[in-house]
């Protein structure tokens, strides 16, 4: 298979890079691959959600690409088709269809169209994975309807039916683009519930930059790397693809070797080296891999050298040489992080928060955890909740330096929780600057000592705190010394402890075991504490709500229900003031 990379330019819904990043990614471009670059010396780059985008309900993307563009001998088949994703920030699962078809045409004008789709066969058809979408990568399309290339034009179709309205914003996934041939390019695009075939395009000029595979009959081919950029992270095993392009006849070989970059061999990596042999007719493409070794050490990317030599059958195409960049793995968390202005993560629930952190951290959690809330957070959204911790690590969560409020609203009230634990085991939220319980047996607790005040403000049934069984239980999960606000008396609930996933057909096996809910005040929601196991036959245990202000009144009031709780064995409600 041989690559082609075919440049185009969108002029709407598209950002231009500043002269010097234009020229940066054109020398970029080049270097990744020598082959053929249409149009040749393009100086300008441009992105644009389309073609793989799932912005829109329906979308739909022609373009023309020209044989003397192209250079592909008349009889090859185009085997599989790849996009160059520039940049995303949210990519959900893409249906897609793909069409190729043969055309002497080399530009659109504005065409229904049921007059631009082939009657033909599309080269895929099916889903593309979130995990597809990796910015900086080309996206590989393979296709399970291989296309007969007669020497003409090529028009190539790209169909996306999410079908169930918007998932995603036009700037979620950018897709380059280049300048190209006058109206080479025509979409469609509805949020309608169905696509209408007798819509007409709007043609542009500007092409997506695409790379095609394709094999010609006859012939050996080449071998090339399939980047020339390579990362990997630390602890992890680089995965460097080596393609057979443009032919499969006969057997064909080539060496392989890593060697010193910036990192040390035996240190930093495994070095690798050996030989990828194809038979005749095997045009699959060959993995390399190199164990990259964990260090937990803050350092600067370190990379390997990679250089393929000796072919036997073939030639090697796009360079003999490629880099492989090893990214840094931040060490395992323990001890006490800052969240806040100024602090070491800006939120705990939202993109870029604590929670985050510590769900996504390839080293893990090595120790107990202490959250410090250094200034009120505000916006908080519930988007992402704290998973279970391998270990079952502690996990402290209070104000430090002064009273604090978190406010947030959910942006979406399935999630709903607006601080939401997902599994997750021996977490305290506990509201005192001093780390103080309250004193027994007082009735409706000590408000002094309550110095951290969450406000929800969703409207819906949601909570403002909320723990989740998940698959394998919650256990030891305290909240005290907090004051806990809801949107309104007629929605949510203030804390809550519930089994999920779970249902009435297929009760769930694990509980929540041994929460507590002490000293806290509740106010504005429909129930204020909320606990429940799976079954009356499987029950929570060890549940404890004392000394609990819910008596407030008029709208702050708890309208329906101060403690609910269902399937639990032998709870304690105790002193508490409703």
């Amino acid at each position: 298979m041989k690559q082609n990379y075919l440049f185009g330019r969108k002029a709407s819904r598209h950002s231009k890079f500043p002269l010097y990043s234009t020229l940066v990614l054109l020398l970029c471009c080049q270097a990744l691959f020598s082959q053929l670059t249409i149009p040749a010396g393009n100086g300008y780059t441009f992105l644009d959600a389309r073609p793989l985008s799932v912005d829109y309900t329906f979308e739909r993307t022609a373009s023309i690409y020209t044989a003397a563009e192209m250079g592909i001998a008349p009889g090859s088949t185009i085997t599989g088709i790849r996009y160059y994703l520039e940049s995303t920030t949210f990519t959900s699962i893409t249906p897609i269809k793909v069409y190729l078809s043969n055309t002497s045409g080399t530009s659109y004008f504005s065409m229904i169209y049921s007059n631009v789709v082939p009657s033909s066969q599309p080269q895929y058809s099916g889903t593309l994975p979130s995990s597809t979408f990796v910015a900086g990568r080309w996206i590989y399309i393979p296709f399970t309807t291989p296309f007969t290339y007669t020497g003409n034009n090529v028009q190539v179709l790209v169909e996306t039916n999410a079908g169930n309205g918007p998932t995603e914003s036009s700037v979620s996934k950018q897709f380059r683009w280049s300048p190209g041939p006058n109206n080479s390019t025509q979409n469609w695009s509805t949020w309608q519930t169905t696509f209408n075939n007798n819509q007409y395009g709007i043609p542009e000029s500007g092409r997506p930059n695409i790379q095609l595979f394709y094999t010609t009959a006859g012939a050996a081919g080449n071998v090339s790397f399939d980047n020339t950029v390579f990362t990997a992270s630390e602890n992890t095993t680089a995965a460097i693809v080596v393609n057979r392009n443009g032919g499969s006849t006969g057997a064909v070989s080539v060496n392989y070797a890593t060697s010193t970059g910036t990192a040390t061999p035996g240190v930093d990596y495994t070095a690798a080296s050996g030989t990828l042999t194809w038979a005749d007719g095997d045009m699959a493409p060959k993995t390399i891999n190199i164990p990259i070794n964990a260090d937990f050490v803050l350092d600067n990317a370190e990379t390997v050298n990679l250089t393929l030599s000796n072919p036997v059958g073939t030639t090697i195409a796009n360079g003999s040489t490629a880099t492989l960049t090893i990214t840094d793995v931040l060490p395992p968390m323990q001890g006490t992080y800052t969240v806040g202005i100024g602090g070491d993560y800006p939120s705990l629930t939202n993109a870029g928060g604590i929670f985050q952190q510590i769900n996504t951290r390839i080293a893990g959690v090595s120790g107990p955890l202490t959250i410090n809330i250094i200034s009120d957070l505000t916006g908080e959204t519930g988007n992402i909740e704290l998973n279970e911790i391998a270990g079952g690590h502690p996990v402290l969560i209070q104000p430090f330096g002064s009273a604090r409020t978190i406010t947030g609203a959910l942006s979406t009230t399935t999630n709903l929780g607006l601080i939401r634990f997902n599994g997750t085991d021996n977490v305290t939220i506990n509201g005192s600057l001093a780390g103080a319980s309250v004193a027994s047996c007082q009735i409706g607790g000590d408000a002094s000592i309550r110095q951290l005040t969450i406000v929800n403000n969703s409207v819906g049934t949601t909570a403002g705190i909320l723990f989740q069984s998940a698959m394998s239980g919650a256990y030891n999960n305290t909240v005290k010394n907090v004051n806990v606000v809801g949107y309104s008396p007629g929605y949510g609930y203030g804390i809550m402890y519930r089994v999920f996933p779970h249902s009435g057909s297929v009760p769930s096996l694990v509980n929540n075991q041994n929460s507590r809910v002490e000293n806290c005040s509740v106010k504005k929601v429909l129930t204020g504490i909320y606990s429940s196991g799976s079954t009356t036959s499987n029950p929570s245990t060890g549940l404890i709500i004392t000394q609990n202000d819910i008596s407030a009144m008029g709208t702050d009031r708890v309208s329906k229900n101060a403690v609910l709780i269902a399937n639990e064995t032998n709870p304690q409600v105790t002193f508490n003031k409703v």
